[in-house]
């Protein structure tokens, strides 16, 4: 198969990789809490073609001798940026912001798992254990 072919469709399906990201990023956008993803490429491995060459006209010559032919592109890093977004003024008590990049809240979800969120819109919920004593909780349930 033509090699040019295989290039072009293997880089073509990492840019549909990188454009399903930033549509996911933009459809998140008022998400409380959301981390934007972006991603990087890196290129995929070069084959060198080597030609006659006239070793005294490559004096001096920094890059290698011959053509270098590459196989395209591929998403190298997904990396998860999180940086402070703006801070919104809601007027509820329990309404808690993050102001470090660095700082999450530690939360349990119905299977005992621990998760962490930036998501800081709490609320007052019945205890199902101690009937009477009210917990703090995330608008999914988790504690």
């Amino acid at each position: 198969m033509n090699t040019q072919m295989i290039q072009a469709s293997v880089t073509m399906g990492q840019l549909q990789r990188k454009l399903d990201t930033i549509s996911h990023n933009m459809a998140n956008i008022n998400t409380h809490g959301f981390k934007r993803r972006e991603a990087s490429f890196s290129d995929l491995l070069f084959q060198q073609l080597n030609n006659n060459l006239v070793t005294e006209k490559e004096v001096g010559r920094l890059t290698p001798n011959g053509l270098r032919v590459g196989s395209g592109a591929k998403i190298g890093q997904m990396a998860l940026r999180v940086e402070q977004g703006p801070l919104q003024r809601t007027d509820r008590e329990l309404d808690v912001a993050l102001a470090e990049k660095k700082q999450y809240f530690q939360i349990q979800n119905g299977d005992g798992q621990v998760r962490y969120t930036r998501n800081g819109a709490f609320y007052l919920s019945q205890s199902v254990n101690n009937p009477g004593q009210l917990n703090l909780v995330t608008g999914d349930g988790n504690f």
